[in-house]
């Protein structure tokens, strides 16, 4: 008699063995959910600018998004490790990263609504200080 038919009386080692594999299968499958995990969040003047994080088995993208009388518009979708800060400026959406002249122009909104949207290029100390804060030099 095998050892696992004494734990389950009644019910084959086969059996068993596929219902962990497709529990452990399903397991995986719902953790890799586009999940939105926010990082900063400004609420200005009714405009509403919102960064976040979205992750797969295989990339991470960050997200910023501006949403101003109940319409929500993404003006940003890029890599993530690449934006450091974001900022409402007297009416303008500054967006802090790094490398900002490697952005495809499809992943970008120069504007919207009444909003100019500007990158402005990040150092690598404020690189550190967010993704990498004990290699911070203050």
């Amino acid at each position: 008699m095998h050892p696992n038919e004494m734990k389950y009386p009644g019910i084959p080692t086969r059996i068993m063995t596929k219902f962990y594999a497709l529990a452990l299968l399903t397991l995986f499958i719902t953790s890799c959910s586009h999940k939105k995990l926010p990082v900063k969040k400004i609420e200005e003047g009714g405009v509403t600018v919102f960064w976040y994080r979205t992750s797969d088995l295989t990339n991470t993208h960050a997200y910023v998004e501006v949403t101003e009388n109940d319409r929500t518009t993404v003006v940003l979708n890029y890599r993530d490790g690449a934006i450091t800060d974001i900022d409402y400026d007297f009416g303008d959406i500054v967006i802090k990263i790094i490398s900002p002249e490697n952005i495809n122009k499809k992943d970008f909104l120069n504007k919207v609504g009444r909003h100019q949207v500007r990158l402005v290029a990040a150092t690598q100390n404020e690189y550190f200080k967010h993704y990498q804060p004990e290699y911070y030099k203050r």
